[in-house]
């Protein structure tokens, strides 16, 4: 039987890392960072606290990478994302998800089978990758999906229509 794998103690909970700006999070055992260095200084970079959770989770101190497999769950304020793999690169920021990506991001749908994502600012790259926006009722699919803003996307080999589809009837 796989246990989700426990990060900076040994309760089993998740990783969470929450901005300096004042917001706090209840865990059963608060984690100590003061040993953890560049990890305390990028955890606390992030504006919105990210809790990530996966099967397996390993750290590189000399690239400051972790690296979480199976079974992973991100969320992010509004967003909340299941994947197979991901590289968090904290110095940026910069999230390397793969794996049969599924996300909601507020009211938006997301599927992909690999994202680049800016967790700072929300940005990022989808592959193979499938939107729906129900503010304006678009659906999108696309072989490259750049997100730029809020509502402001970038499309390559892409498809939109406001009509539903039925994947299961194509």
């Amino acid at each position: 039987m796989l246990r989700r794998a426990p990060f900076l103690h040994s309760t089993g909970a998740a990783l969470l890392l929450c901005a300096a700006s004042g917001a706090s999070v209840a865990t059963a055992q608060p984690a100590d960072l003061k040993s953890f260095g560049p990890l305390k200084h990028s955890i606390e970079t992030f504006d919105v606290p990210v809790e990530i959770s996966a099967d397996r989770m390993s750290y590189s101190r000399e690239q400051d990478v972790l690296t979480a497999v199976g079974r992973l769950h991100v969320s992010q304020g509004t967003l909340s994302l299941d994947a197979e793999r991901a590289e968090l690169h904290r110095s940026t920021g910069r999230m390397l998800i793969s794996g049969g990506i599924t996300a909601r991001d507020g009211d938006d749908t997301i599927k992909a089978e690999a994202m680049n994502l800016d967790l700072k600012t929300r940005t990022g790259v989808l592959t193979q990758g499938r939107l729906f926006l129900p503010r304006d009722h678009y659906h999108v699919s696309g072989d490259r999906i750049e997100r730029l803003a809020d509502q402001r996307y970038r499309l390559e080999g892409a498809v939109l229509t406001t009509c539903d589809w039925d994947e299961a009837k194509g």
